[in-house]
């Protein structure tokens, strides 16, 4: 990825060594807790209850449609969905085809995603319909046409002419490449209190320890519940611990 700069190799090794990286991705990481406990609640929202398999499932059917329109390792996705299953489908799907996520706040509007267009590149744009009495599409609408390279709006609910409904795209490849676990799974945002928040990249080894260290010392197990209250595209939330040491 043009402008990232990886772990050192000797701080790699001496964390493979140490058993702290396990060599697990983020995907992985998930398909095995979903393997363990297939018939396990992993998420609630409202009245729909969705176990770990299905889950997995889900994800990777998603990542699979994904990767029908396009989008392989190492392409960046701007993701500003709020937290709903929708979220939480699309986050590991994008991850389990080496995707990366950029992940921006549902309050975030034009200025915020512009910026983070032009700083990632991002191909694609995953939004709701609409939230708060704000349409997304609108906004959406406007990025495709100042950045030529936005070539797809994905839209959790009902899409705008020329944009996708993301719970219903066309179907992909039955197999794709998965990344490696030392490649970027995540780009995450700087607080921004003094500038338009920068982005962090995260790779999936340094990522899955940062959520399974997290989940330890929030004393997080196999009967914890996680309820999401801030939003799930910020770094707490996301995966320290949140949704992440839960999984």
């Amino acid at each position: 990825m043009e402008g990232f700069v990886g772990w050192p190799e000797d701080v790699s090794a001496r964390y493979r060594a140490s058993g702290l990286w396990e060599g697990v991705t983020i995907g992985e990481m998930f398909a095995r807790g979903a393997r363990r406990w297939p018939e396990k609640l992993a998420l609630v929202q409202g009245e729909q209850r969705v176990t770990y398999a299905a889950l997995l499932a889900r994800c990777q059917d998603r990542a699979a449609r994904f990767s029908g329109l396009g989008l392989w390792p190492g392409a960046l996705v701007l993701m500003q969905l709020p937290n709903t299953i929708e979220f939480v489908v699309s986050y590991l799907a994008l991850n389990l085809i080496g995707v990366v996520p950029v992940m921006a706040l549902r309050a975030h509007r034009h200025a915020e995603v512009r910026h983070f267009l032009r700083a990632s590149g991002a191909s694609a744009y995953l939004i709701p319909d609409v939230v708060g009495g704000f349409d997304f599409r609108a906004m959406a609408g406007e990025m495709q046409t100042e950045f030529p390279g936005l070539k797809h709006v994905l839209v959790a609910g009902d899409p705008a002419p020329g944009q996708l409904a993301l719970g219903r795209l066309p179907d992909g490849p039955a197999s794709v490449a998965g990344p490696r676990p030392a490649d970027v799974s995540t780009m995450l945002l700087s607080g921004g209190t003094t500038s338009l928040s920068k982005l962090i990249p995260r790779t999936h080894d340094d990522y899955v320890l940062n959520a399974r260290l997290c989940g330890a010392a929030a004393g997080f197990t196999d009967r914890t519940v996680f309820m999401a209250i801030l939003p799930l595209g910020h770094n707490y939330n996301l995966a320290s611990p949140g949704m992440l040491g839960a999984f």
